[in-house]
């Protein structure tokens, strides 16, 4: 399951939470004390390490430990630190160390990644704003718990926060914190909120509106 390569370094409709998964990564039950130290696991050198169940998530247990230098497991550049498992031991939280080429865009060092137990990378925190397929995405704020940008199973943008209001396949999408664009696996646009007041089949919709399509391209009414 692991590729292992040891290394010395010096570093709706869908609205995704943006702000939840640092809570997840640290909200661990029974937090005091780890069960092993200085341990190998699967060719991992970990200082701790330790399982745990999820506060948030009843009967959900992860295995949850420090590495103790930089590696590569998975394929993934996993940074010395904070490092957490499915209980399958696929990746489920982990910080680059270095910079990374996953499908068509480069992740920086010092990203955080989310993946599900079948290792699909389901959202990112990235350390500064990321182009990915077309779309500038906001990064740079909060560390593990900032903004998310999210991800279909089959590596298509779902889910990003823009800075600044953007066109998407022709609509004015509103760029902030608290209005994400969604997309279809096609790349089509599923929702946004209005940047501006416009009229869509005669219909006079106002600036900050909640909008949206199907994955045609077709408008499928407002929130």
């Amino acid at each position: 399951m692991f590729s292992f390569k040891s290394h010395v370094w010096n570093q709706t409709r869908t609205i995704l939470p943006f702000f939840c998964f640092g809570v997840i990564l640290f909200g661990l039950s029974g937090c005091a004390g780890w069960h092993e130290k200085n341990v190998t696991r699967h060719g991992i050198q970990f200082d701790r390490l330790k399982t745990e169940e999820l506060q948030l998530q009843p009967g959900t247990t992860v295995i949850k430990g420090r590495l103790a230098d930089n590696c590569e497991i998975d394929g993934f550049p996993c940074a010395r630190g904070v490092i957490v498992f499915h209980d399958n031991w696929v990746l489920k939280e982990f910080k680059l160390y270095r910079s990374h080429s996953w499908q068509d865009f480069v992740m920086p060092a010092a990203t955080w990644v989310f993946s599900d137990c079948l290792g699909n990378v389901a959202t990112c925190v990235f350390p500064s704003d990321v182009q990915i397929q077309g779309h500038l995405c906001f990064g740079g704020k909060g560390g593990v718990a900032g903004i998310q940008t999210s991800f279909h199973k089959n590596g298509s943008l779902r889910s990003y926060i823009s800075r600044k209001d953007v066109v998407v396949n022709g609509i004015p999408c509103l760029g902030s914190v608290s209005y994400p664009i969604t997309l279809y696996k096609n790349g089509q646009l599923q929702s946004c909120t209005l940047a501006r007041t416009v009229v869509i089949e005669g219909q006079e919709l106002l600036r900050k509106t909640r909008i949206n399509f199907d994955d045609s391209g077709a408008f499928a009414g407002v929130d």
